[in-house]
């Protein structure tokens, strides 16, 4: 996961002359490359929002289940699931991308941390009220 500005950041650098010499096609993770749970940074984000809320721990097996059936019920009534297996399996695990090879080939680092990526939406959402109320 990174904050767009990132993103946008490595598209330049991959712009620039200095790349022109680099293979055509070339692959690049480009996140903050900071080891973080997923559930550390929705917490960052609800806090950052002031919103009263707790997460709650489900286990997997049981999570999984109930995306399965919400699956086959939106089969049937042909609309979109809350819930997919795909979408639990993915919540289910924690994983960070090797940014090396932009580091070293486009010579990218992180402009902005993924808390000030957080705090940047946070306040992007309240300023355009794009939060229930």
């Amino acid at each position: 996961m990174t904050y767009y500005e990132n993103a946008v950041h490595a598209m330049w650098l991959a712009s620039q002359e200095a790349c022109d010499k680099l293979p055509s096609g070339r692959v690049y993770n480009i996140t903050n490359g900071e080891h973080r749970t997923l559930r550390s940074i929705v917490q960052k984000l609800i806090d950052e929002l002031n919103i009263d809320c707790r997460i709650r721990s489900v286990p997997y097996p049981m999570l999984d289940m109930i995306a399965r059936s919400m699956e086959r019920l939106g089969r049937k009534s042909a609309k979109e699931p809350p819930l997919t297996h795909y979408g639990v399996s993915k919540l289910n695990f924690d994983f960070t991308l090797d940014i090396t090879r932009a580091q070293e080939e486009l010579g990218y680092q992180p402009v902005l941390t993924l808390d000030e990526g957080i705090e940047k939406t946070a306040a992007w959402l309240r300023d355009h009220g794009k939060l229930p109320r």
